[in-house]
């Protein structure tokens, strides 16, 4: 269900845009977070990664000295697979434990 949504994101993104935001992979990895993570948990991990990218983003250009550019393109499925994986422990040993 969860990687419907994220294909439904995707394809109303592209129309609206005229460009790709998510890639397949995006959704495959989403797939995968709606299998391993009670629903409960869904949002923690994309909330997460969203974070975490948009954090990694901000200090590399700083670390550079550029300027952010509202249309660069990042990696979600490297910051989403990690944020998977630590709801996924998180709901192990906290919330079931």
């Amino acid at each position: 269900m969860l990687a419907l949504a994220f294909f439904a994101l995707r394809e109303i993104y592209r129309r609206l845009r005229h460009r790709h935001g998510l890639g397949l992979g995006d959704v495959k990895l989403a797939a995968v977070a709606g299998t391993w993570l009670d629903w409960t948990l869904i949002p923690a991990a994309i909330e997460i990664a969203a974070l975490s990218a948009l954090f990694a983003y901000m200090a590399s250009q700083l670390v550079l000295r550029r300027r952010l550019q509202a249309a660069a393109k990042l990696p979600f499925g490297l910051f989403f697979a990690p944020a998977i994986w630590i709801c996924w422990l998180l709901g192990v040993l906290v919330l079931q434990g």
